[in-house]
């Protein structure tokens, strides 16, 4: 049986400690490398602005915006005036671009040209809810564990993820792939990719039992890997070495909610 993972404490702080204001959401919502996190994000904040595009969102200005994402399936330097504009008409807002598919190898790069941070379409699960605390995003994965098993054949990567479960109050153990079956009463898997690597993911998840929950943690997260994983029955995919939040809210025991105003 597993072990009660120690107790510890780690300021994350709940979107009821602080104001949150809006996202205005320029870009496509409908462009398939961006419907999810759209998605996502008319779920989760407190209040979202929608418009199409740079100029939509100048003749529309939105109302206390505490986020600021822009969509980008190409380079499109020509917009960087309007988007100097914007910026100054919320000058506090968190600034994000959604990078697209077809943004890789521009030059200059979307960053460089809008000097602004950049989020990968198909890693925005890993980074976007943490930068958008300000607009009080809502945790909307499924409920949290009761039972956590970490599957690693790396001890030190095994050792870190257990220090991030013991935020939880949840029974945590460490567990080699080939002793899987010397455990039991789990109901969630966080399997770094140390005991995964040459393994098919689904057969990783059928080597568990059933109706069990599964996250993988990878050094190399690509779009391939993300849709493999997602067939093969994982919730999400964390990149390594990287921003753990999404762990951290996986198993805090905070379960602060703000709710969610029409747009």
């Amino acid at each position: 049986m597993p072990r009660n993972s120690t107790a510890a404490t780690i300021g994350l702080q709940s979107p009821l400690d602080r104001s949150v204001g809006t996202l205005l959401w320029i870009g496509d919502r409908s462009a398939l490398p961006f419907r999810d996190a759209y998605d996502f994000c008319e779920t989760s904040v407190s209040q979202l602005a929608y418009r199409r595009t740079l100029h939509d969102a100048l003749v529309r200005p939105a109302s206390d915006v505490h986020g600021i994402l822009l969509c980008q399936p190409n380079d499109a330097s020509d917009r960087g005036v309007q988007w100097e504009q914007i910026c100054e008409q919320h000058p506090h807002a968190v600034r994000l671009l959604l990078l697209g598919p077809l943004v890789a190898g521009s030059r200059p790069s979307p960053t460089e040209t809008f000097a602004t941070e950049g989020i990968w379409w198909h890693g925005w699960q890993n980074r976007l809810p943490q930068r958008l605390r300000e607009c009080g995003v809502i945790d909307s994965l499924s409920p949290k564990p009761r039972s956590l098993a970490i599957v690693s054949q790396d001890r030190m990567m095994a050792e870190a993820l257990l220090a991030i479960a013991s935020v939880g109050a949840m029974p945590a153990v460490i567990c080699r792939p080939d002793a899987l079956n010397s455990i039991q009463g789990i109901d969630e898997y966080w399997w770094d990719d140390s005991a995964t690597r040459g393994k098919p993911l689904n057969g990783v998840v059928s080597s568990v039992p059933a109706r069990t929950k599964h996250l993988l943690i990878s050094h190399f997260v690509t779009p391939r890997l993300c849709e493999q994983a997602k067939t093969a029955g994982f919730e999400r995919v964390i990149a390594k070495p990287g921003d753990y939040h999404a762990l951290l809210r996986r198993v805090s025991q905070s379960g602060a909610r703000v709710e969610r105003h029409a747009a």
